[in-house]
């Protein structure tokens, strides 16, 4: 998970940095002013992050995304066939927010 996150953060300019503990990962969203795309957790959600989010769940991925954080946090009894499957469809969303 460690490899595929690192991708991600090498990958997306919507994310600023990411950390992992087994199974629990979290990456930080930045807005195209490198700060992170919303200021407080009680905040609407931006537009974007809405589209994401809209994204991801036509791409067949449920997952917690409270921005500024996206939290990925698979089921722990996940293969790594599945693992990188989601990741590959977390990586098309993230389109919608790079900049």
């Amino acid at each position: 998970m460690d490899k595929r996150m690192n991708e991600l953060l090498a990958k997306h300019n919507c994310l600023r940095q990411g950390r992992l503990a087994g199974l629990f990962g979290a990456f930080d969203i930045v807005g195209k002013d490198g700060q992170l795309i919303q200021r407080g957790f009680q905040d609407p959600n931006p537009p974007a992050v809405i589209q994401f989010k809209k994204k991801l769940l036509e791409n067949g991925i449920f997952m917690w995304v409270r921005a500024p954080v996206l939290h990925i946090t698979p089921p722990l009894i996940i293969t790594e066939t599945e693992l990188n499957d989601a990741f590959d469809k977390i990586d098309d969303a993230m389109k919608v927010l790079d900049h």
